[in-house]
C-alpha cells in the first residue's frame, strides 16, 4: 500500500470515527431530552399539573401571558412549583411549566423551564453558571420585568417546535390573547407611521408654549415617550383600540420622527361622568391614573401608553422608553414644521367643558 493511500485511509477513518462521536453525542442529548419529555408529559393535563404543586401565580407580572417586547413571539403563561425553587435544577423536575392558548383560549403544554434564583444558586455553586442538556443557563437581573429577584433560566420547548431554537426565550409561533388584538391594532395605525397621513387624520403636535408640544423625558432620566401628536376630536367619554387619541413619535440622532407608540387618553372628568366607579382598560390593562395639577398643564386625565413600534424594555404598556431619547431634540427638530402646516380650524378639548389646555389643531386647509 503507498503512503498516500495510507493517508488517504487513515483520514478517512478519523472522519468517520468523528461523525460517529458528534451522532453519539447527539443522539445521547436527543435520548435525554426523550426522557425528559416522558416524564413531564403527564403535564399536559392542568389537572396533573396542579396536584403534583404548580400553579399560575396570582395578579402580577408572571399571572399573565408572556410575549417578547418586539412582537416577534412568547412564551406563554408560566405554571411554578415553588417548593422547587432552591439552589439546584433537575432535569426531570422543571421549576416552570409553559402553557400556550390557542384560538379558544385552551392552554396546551409547550415548554419546561428551568429556574433558579442568583443569590441560591452562587451561595451554593459559586463562580458557576448552570446548565442542562449542554446549555447553560441565562441571566436575567433585578429590577426586572417579572418583579422577582435576579434569576437563571432556561426554557426547553420539548412539547411545540421553536424555529428559533430548542433553548430560545421566545417562540414566534406562540401567540398571547393581547397579541392578536395588537397585531389587528398594529395593522389599523401603521399607516401613521407617515406624518403626513397622521396629520390628514387630524392628529397635530399642539402649538408652542405647552409642555405637550415638547419632546417627554422621565423625571428621572431613565427613559422618554417623545412627542405626542394629539387628535382633539378623540378626546371624549369613550376609548377604541383603534383610534388612540395620541400617536407617540421619538426623535433619530438627525431629528427625523419616527412612530413608537400609541396612547390612549380620557379625562377622568368625562369618563367618571360616563362610567362611574369604574377605571378604562384596554388589552387587559389598567389605564394610569394622572392627577391634577400636572407637568402637561391639562386637567386630569387616564392614559395608556402601547409600545407597538418600539421595543420598550420597561414592558408593551409602560409609560417611558428607556430605547428612547429626547437628548438634543426639540420641537425645532422637524416636529414644530407639522404644527407651522396647520391652518384654520382647531378644537379645544378637555374636562366637562371640553376646553384644553392648549389648542389642538385637527384639520389643515
Amino acid at each position: 500500500m503507498s503512503r498516500r493511500t495510507i493517508r488517504i485511509a487513515t483520514a478517512t477513518i478519523a472522519a468517520l470515527l468523528i461523525t460517529a462521536a458528534v451522532v453519539g453525542t447527539a443522539s445521547a442529548g436527543s435520548s435525554r431530552l426523550d426522557r425528559v419529555r416522558e416524564a413531564t408529559s403527564e403535564f399536559r393535563s392542568l389537572d396533573e399539573a396542579a396536584e403534583d404543586g404548580y400553579g399560575l401565580p396570582p395578579a402580577g407580572p408572571l399571572h399573565e401571558c408572556i410575549s417578547s417586547f418586539d412582537f416577534t413571539g412568547a412564551m406563554g403563561y408560566h405554571w411554578i412549583n415553588g417548593a422547587l425553587l432552591d439552589d439546584k435544577v433537575s432535569a426531570t423536575h422543571p421549576e416552570a411549566l409553559v402553557y400556550a392558548p390557542d384560538r379558544n383560549g385552551k392552554l396546551h403544554l409547550v415548554a419546561l423551564e428551568y429556574v433558579v434564583f442568583q443569590d441560591a444558586w452562587k451561595a451554593k455553586h459559586p463562580n458557576t453558571m448552570p446548565k442542562l442538556f449542554g446549555q447553560m443557563f441565562m441571566a436575567t437581573g433585578s429590577p426586572n420585568r417579572y418583579n422577582i429577584p435576579a434569576f437563571f433560566s432556561l426554557h426547553v420547548w420539548l412539547f411545540k417546535s421553536n424555529p428559533s431554537g430548542m433553548f430560545a426565550s421566545f417562540n414566534p409561533r406562540v401567540q398571547c390573547p393581547v397579541d392578536r388584538q395588537l397585531t389587528k391594532v398594529r395593522a389599523e395605525t401603521k399607516e401613521f407611521r407617515s406624518l403626513d397621513e397622521a396629520t390628514e387624520d387630524g392628529y397635530g403636535l399642539p402649538p408652542p408654549g405647552v409642555p405637550l408640544h415638547e419632546c417627554i423625558s422621565s423625571l428621572d432620566g431613565t427613559g422618554a415617550m417623545g412627542f405626542h401628536f394629539i387628535n382633539g376630536a378623540l378626546l371624549d367619554d369613550k376609548i377604541s383600540a383603534n383610534h388612540p387619541e395620541a400617536l407617540v413619535y421619538a426623535p433619530d440622532a438627525a431629528g427625523k420622527l419616527h412612530l413608537v407608540a400609541l396612547e390612549y387618553v380620557v379625562f377622568q372628568s368625562a369618563w367618571n361622568a360616563a362610567h362611574p366607579g369604574t377605571t378604562p382598560m384596554l388589552f387587559g390593562q389598567m389605564f394610569m391614573a394622572t392627577g391634577s395639577p400636572n407637568r402637561y398643564n391639562i386637567p386630569a386625565f387616564y392614559s395608556l401608553h402601547v409600545w407597538l413600534y418600539k421595543a420598550n424594555q420597561s414592558g408593551t404598556f409602560a409609560p417611558f422608553n428607556p430605547n428612547v431619547s429626547c437628548a438634543g431634540a426639540t420641537a425645532a427638530t422637524g416636529a414644530s414644521a407639522i404644527t407651522a402646516g396647520f391652518a384654520g380650524p382647531s378644537l379645544a378639548a378637555a374636562d366637562a367643558t371640553r376646553q384644553f389646555a392648549c389648542q389642538v389643531p385637527i384639520s389643515r386647509t
